[in-house]
Order: C-alpha cells, then structure tokens, then sequence
C-alpha cells in the first residue's frame, strides 16, 4: 500500500476481503513505532526528544455484515510527518514524500550535497525498498566528512620488535628473548582507523551496494576503498557493538550517519550470523527535513550581520533557575547579540494564526502557546517576533501586535512549496520571496 505524508487517503480495491489485514498492519506499525522496534531516523545529531504523532492512523468508514457480524469494508488512512516504509506477514506499506522528486532538492540543500533531481524518486526507485536509506546515507555521510575528520581509534598492540616502543611486557620479553637480546617485547598503543565507527560505515555500503543502489553510490566507492587500504574491515560482528559507540566532540557529527548504518545493518537478513529474515521497517521525520532546509536556506542568504542558528544544536536554553524545563526554538536570528526574530518551522497547512485554532489552516492552540513561552523567554523587554513557517500559501501574511505587550508580534510568514510541483525554478522564486520578506521584518524590528 502506497501513501504519501500528512495526507489523507481511501485507497481502491481495499474491501472487507483485505481491509482488516491493512487495519492490522497499521496496528502493527504504531506499536512497533512506540516501542522503538522500527527505527526513527533523524538528519542531525539532536533530534527530537520524543516521537509525538503516529506514522499512519486507520479510521474504518463503512461496515459489511457477513454472517451476521459487522466486517470492515472500507477505510482511510491518514498519514502524518513520516516517510518510510513497513511490512509485517500480510501487506508491505509505503509511505512517499508528497513532494515527490523535490525530496532530492530538500535533502541536498539541508545536507550540503547535491543530488540529481529523480534520483530519489519513486519511478527511478524500482520499487527497492533501500533507495530512500541509500539516499539519505549518502547525505550524512557527506556531511560527516566535509565537517570532520575520519575517525581514528588507538588500538594496544603487543609485538616482540627490533626497537623498543612503549613499554616492555618483562614476562612476555623473558619467555620469547630469553636467548636473544636484541629483541624487546613490547606493548604500545597505535592509532588505527580500523574503528566501529569505520567498519559501520563499510558494512553498510557493502549491504547498499548489495541491493542493487551502487548507482546512487557510485561516487561513495572510491572512499570505501580507502578504508580499506586503511586496514579497515567492512563487517560489524556483533550489533552491540553499534550501541556502544562513544561519541566525543572529534566524532560527534558521524553520529547521526552511525544511527543510519546501525538501521541499514540491522535491517538487512545477511548482516549477522543467524539472523532472521524481516521486511524492511524504518521511518524519517520530513519535519525535521522541513525546518533544517529552512535554516540552511537562512544561513544561506541573510546578511552576514544577523547570526542564523539553531540553539538544538547548542542543548537549547532553560526556562526556569537551576536547569529546568528545556525550550527549543526551531530557528532564532539575532543582530548585534539580540534576538529580533525566532521562527518555528511547521510541516503543516497553518496559513493564519485565526481567531481561533479550531480549523487545519489556523495555529493551533499548543503551537501558538508554545511561541508565546518563546516570546516572553527571549523578548526580555524588547521589540521581538515569532512566525511560523508552513509549506503552503499564507492567507493572513500580517504581523499581529500583542493586546498586553505592543512589543511582541506573531505571524504567518510560508515558504510556498505546495504550489511548485515538481518545477525547481518555481521554489527558488518561492525561496527568494520568503527571504526578502524576512529581511522585511527583519527591518522594521531594528
């Protein structure tokens, strides 16, 4: 079954024959996703603290009665922020960006790489079920590399050699050189590339490459290579050995590449000894990709006298004294030392702040108090604004003044991506107008 995210679908051909095998299903994907068995796969290295809304939600809306019990005949699913895919013992579901090909630029833009656009598309996919990890793998690992080093782990060696190195191991030396003393055994720490860190890295693009993606990968080939002229192995024995890993500030940005390879590894029937056979199951939070392409796309094009960031890279700020209550903005600007404008970035239809939140196109009443929380965290006195950011047309594109505090505004300022189709040239139009209206607001704040 073919969906696309947040929307709403009632497929053909679904009837009391099959409804309840697909209801199941979905069943089974939200419990799985709950307990953490499928795999939540996040684009940087904080992700989100908790998952919030399920991937699929099942509503039955007609009835059959056989044999005088009432079957489910037909049903909607409604998707929510994730793409993915998952299959139990009756039916395979799949869950499409509903962006179609433009996922490709998305993805590139936040992830500093390019990809060609359809080469993560669905027609070109084949219906392989790994181009979407293949891509995003890609992406990271990319990332990792443009930004960091590659890792390098000290190893203990123990060698009877020529030259004394380290320190000398006197029982081991006594019982190999006893006749020979032109030898010292020795025990010495040597830096090796030959890490789980690597060995994850080489494991997952040999299981890639294995499933028919080394087109997408081909330009990944040649770094597989030299790590392996590096010494280092391309089998991960053991899977908790990727759950062990210590991240520190020299390999922290492979993090989020690691979880992608531990997903890809564990997914894959061959990667360990015994290992059962399974459908492919994972998961990709689009609204993460939605508010890291909207900071790339700031830090891109603002004027280098405003400081773009995301203070969940920094571990966010503290509501309350002694470290309590933790609050992330998706995206804040600040001009000489001061926040002037903070942006939360919604992978929804939000068009108006309305009157009330009672309707899809309005904020929300837990999204607009959130942003109020923000307001009052960082305005400290002063002329401040939130907006949120939506992919589709705005309807109310003023900044309302609040009643108690003529300081603080909010807003709806969109990024116009739904009417663009498929036609790149359009979102840079798009692109381009949304950045002049923040540097708008930008300047009748200061």
């Amino acid at each position: 079954m073919d969906l696309k995210d947040s929307t709403i679908f009632e497929p053909e051909g679904v009837n009391y024959h099959n409804a309840t095998a697909y209801i199941r299903a979905v069943n089974d994907l939200n419990r799985q996703f709950d307990s953490g068995e499928i795999d939540c796969i996040h684009l940087h290295n904080y992700g989100r603290a908790e998952t919030d809304d399920h991937p699929v939600e099942a509503e039955v809306t007609k009835y059959t009665t056989l044999n005088g019990n009432p079957v489910p005949d037909r049903c909607s699913f409604t998707t929510s922020h994730y793409i993915g895919y998952f299959g139990n013992s009756d039916v395979s579901i799949r869950i499409l960006p509903r962006f179609g090909d433009l996922f490709s630029y998305f993805l590139g833009y936040a992830a500093n790489v390019f990809l060609p656009l359809g080469e993560a598309g669905v027609s070109s996919a084949g219906g392989n079920s790994y181009w979407l990890l293949a891509i995003l793998w890609k992406s990271l690992l990319n990332s990792a590399l443009t930004t960091g080093q590659i890792p390098k782990t000290y190893i203990e060696e123990h060698k009877n050699l020529k030259t004394y190195r380290g320190r000398l191991d006197i029982q081991q030396n006594i019982k190999n050189n006893l006749v020979d003393q032109s030898r010292f055994y020795c025990t010495y720490r040597r830096l090796s590339m030959d890490n789980t860190i690597n060995r994850a890295v080489r494991h997952a693009y040999r299981v890639l490459r294995d499933k028919g993606l080394s087109g997408i990968l081909a330009d990944m080939s040649a770094f597989d290579q030299r790590l392996e002229s590096f010494g280092v192995n391309d089998f991960v024995s053991n899977p908790k050995d990727l759950d062990n890993i210590r991240f520190t500030r020299m390999n922290a940005v492979y993090q989020p590449v690691i979880n992608l390879c531990k997903t890809i590894i564990n997914n894959d029937a061959s990667s360990f000894e015994g290992g059962e056979k399974k459908n492919v199951s994972y998961m990709i939070d689009v609204a993460e990709l939605w508010e890291l392409y909207l900071l790339r796309l700031l830090q891109r094009n603002l004027p280098p006298d405003y400081y773009v960031y995301s203070p969940n890279a920094i571990a966010g700020d503290y509501l309350l004294e002694g470290e309590m209550r933790t609050i992330r903005p998706d995206i804040l600007i600040e001009k000489d030392g001061k926040i002037v404008l903070i942006i939360d970035a919604k992978y929804k239809r939000y068009s108006q702040i309305g009157k009330t939140g009672t309707y899809l196109v309005n904020v929300q009443r837990d999204d607009l108090y959130q942003m109020n929380t923000y307001l009052y965290h960082y305005g400290r006195g002063r002329r401040v604004a939130g907006i949120f950011t939506s992919p589709v047309e705005e309807s109310d594109s003023e900044l309302h003044r609040y009643a108690n505090n003529p300081e603080h505004r909010i807003g709806v300022v969109n990024l116009n991506i739904d009417s663009c189709g498929n036609d790149v040239d359009k979102i840079h139009v798009a692109e381009d107008s949304y950045v002049k209206r923040i540097l708008s607001i930008l300047g009748e704040l200061s």
